[in-house]
């Protein structure tokens, strides 16, 4: 859990309650669906402790404090500089031309920053009113070559290491809009999530999204690893070769108009 003092930002959780589907009454708290994920059974408990921290937990996903907060659109990143030894990797998303629109950071302990230029040589650490895109657009905009799209950065130079082409879109699982659906027109689409509900909803979502604009879409699930694991994790035990032969033994989705919809 993270604490209100250590991200200088404040979650009533009467909020909360608001947002999410399926609330419930339970003992000291509240239990409800979670939005990480399709819920038949409400599996977040909400509650708030003796200090007035609120608390969330599912007992379904195990989805952190910060996914769940995020996946309700409350989350408020604090405009403060990270420190050069907390950042461990900057991944810069540009547009069409190459332009620097924003960038992605990875701090350690692991967690993520978006930030853009301010135009003095400095940064800010939101992106209203910032275009947002997909990572390496302009290696997606010239490829005719399948496109693998996964959920973090990482798993995206991993790919590219090995001779594929793939991108992702900041803030991973959950996060895809339809404006990006244009930059896929016409290209087979494999997509790999990460080995957790999340991760397996989302690829269905941009699956559907880019059915009708692209030429291909599959999705690749990945045997023999842990929760949350991703391709990167698979790569220590495999080859390109498996990863090729993955992809070529799985048709193509098929949907129909109705489930689409």
């Amino acid at each position: 859990l993270f604490q209100k003092e250590e991200l200088d930002f404040t979650i009533r959780i009467e909020d909360v309650l608001a947002q999410l589907k399926k609330v419930k009454k339970l003992g000291n708290g509240f239990q409800a669906s979670c939005p990480l994920h399709k819920d038949h059974h409400p599996s977040l408990s909400v509650s708030q402790g003796n200090d007035g921290k609120l608390l969330l937990h599912c007992h379904s996903c195990k989805g952190s404090y910060q996914d769940i907060i995020q996946a309700l659109g409350l989350w408020v990143e604090v405009d403060v500089e990270p420190t050069a030894s907390n950042i461990i990797a900057e991944y810069d998303y540009t547009d069409a031309e190459g332009e620097l629109l924003y960038q992605v950071i990875r701090l350690q302990p692991k967690s993520f920053r978006q930030r853009r230029p301010d135009g003095n040589g400095g940064w800010k650490y939101h992106l209203e009113g910032v275009q947002r895109t997909i990572f390496r657009l302009p290696y997606i905009l010239e490829t005719t070559t399948p496109v693998i799209i996964v959920e973090g950065e990482r798993d995206v130079l991993t790919l590219v290491e090995r001779g594929y082409n793939a991108t992702t879109n900041s803030g991973g699982a959950g996060k895809w809009t339809k404006e990006f659906n244009k930059f896929f027109k016409g290209l087979d689409v494999v997509i790999i999530p990460d080995t957790d509900e999340a991760g397996l909803n989302h690829a269905e979502e941009v699956s559907k999204h880019l059915y009708f604009t692209a030429n291909s879409v599959k999705i690749v699930n990945l045997e023999g690893l842990k929760l949350k694991e991703d391709i990167t994790d698979w790569f220590k035990s495999h080859e390109t070769g498996d990863l090729d032969a993955l992809i070529d033994s799985i048709e193509p989705l098929e949907y129909s108009e109705e489930d689409i919809q």
